[in-house]
């Protein structure tokens, strides 16, 4: 759903464009119809204590340990790192990760 939706979004963008698609067949989690931005970050959970940056398969295993955290009672927030094609995206991004103690990315 998600490459779908970023292939459409960069076959709409005026100037250069990579994309960059791995093999795996991974969960989805975004719903049939969603938009993709280009430069606008996806917060996929919100958190306090660490944010976990993640892109293509590993989404779902930072997911995974967001709830594994969660049972610890360690708030963690995961944002999905796909986005990250314009300056603007990469600055959204760390402006929310730094509101967290640490964070850490999961490629």
């Amino acid at each position: 759903v998600e490459a779908e939706a970023a292939v459409k979004a960069a076959y709409e963008m005026d100037g250069p464009v990579y994309l960059r698609f791995g093999r795996l067949a991974i969960p989805v989690f975004h719903e049939e119809g969603f938009h993709f931005q280009i430069g606008k970050g996806e917060v996929l959970r919100d958190g306090t204590d660490v944010a976990i940056i993640a892109c293509g398969e590993m989404v779902h295993h930072a997911n995974e340990a967001a709830k594994l955290l969660e049972a610890k009672g360690i708030s963690a927030t995961v944002l999905l790192a796909a986005v990250y094609l314009t300056a603007r995206g990469v600055r959204d991004r760390r402006r929310r990760a730094n509101r967290c103690k640490k964070w850490k990315t999961q490629e």
